[in-house]
């Protein structure tokens, strides 16, 4: 996964946790991962494991298909920008 890629599912991602109403801390401890886990992921600077992408789930509060399917249309964004 390409840096501009992992920063792009961060932002994601924060924006799923933030429609939630939650800090970075509570989600943290709410789905049993490392704040520093979450910080990171949210920076771009890691990559989920498949452990933690099913914890991200958040109980199946947040639907990794929406996050994937958003995720997958701004990259076909990018790349039918970048191609013309």
């Amino acid at each position: 996964m390409k840096d501009a890629e992992k920063e792009l599912f961060g932002s994601l991602l924060r924006n799923r946790r933030l429609e939630f109403g939650l800090s970075t801390e509570e989600f943290a401890f709410r789905i049993g991962v490392d704040r520093n886990t979450i910080n990171r992921i949210e920076r771009g600077e890691r990559t989920p494991s498949l452990d933690t992408l099913l914890k991200l789930r958040f109980n199946g509060r947040l639907s990794m298909d929406r996050l994937f399917d958003e995720y997958e249309e701004i990259l076909k964004t990018i790349d039918n920008n970048e191609s013309h």
